[in-house]
């Protein structure tokens, strides 16, 4: 019974703290503007992946005129000081990168291609 009400308990604060980042923290840092985001966003992440975690996001966008999107997979290398990224797109192709964010200017660099978010 009281692994139950453990259980119970721990889903309870996951989903609000859940709920918190998504419809309060997340789109606050949004509504600073792109620079004020990734400067938030970076350290963010950065402490997410300390210890061997890492995040999973939904990654959209557009190339020219055709939509992409697929998964990207963020992890932090405390050796190098840099993000790796794995991504897949919705065509079965697989990426690996790094990921830099300088001065509010995301990088992507792998051997193949290179991607700037402002």
């Amino acid at each position: 019974m009281w692994a139950a009400v453990g259980a119970t308990l721990s889903a309870g604060l996951f989903a609000g703290a859940a709920i918190y980042v998504n419809a309060v923290e997340h789109p606050a840092r949004l509504s600073c503007g792109v620079d004020v985001a990734l400067r938030e966003f970076a350290p963010s992440y950065r402490r997410a992946t300390v210890g061997g975690h890492f995040i999973m996001r939904p990654a959209y966008g557009r190339i020219g005129s055709v939509g992409v999107g697929g998964l990207e997979v963020i992890g932090y290398d405390a050796s190098t000081g840099q993000f790796e990224t794995h991504f897949v797109d919705n065509q079965g192709n697989a990426e690996r990168q790094t990921l830099s964010c300088v001065d509010g200017v995301c990088t992507w660099q792998s051997s193949r291609a290179r991607c700037v978010h402002p």
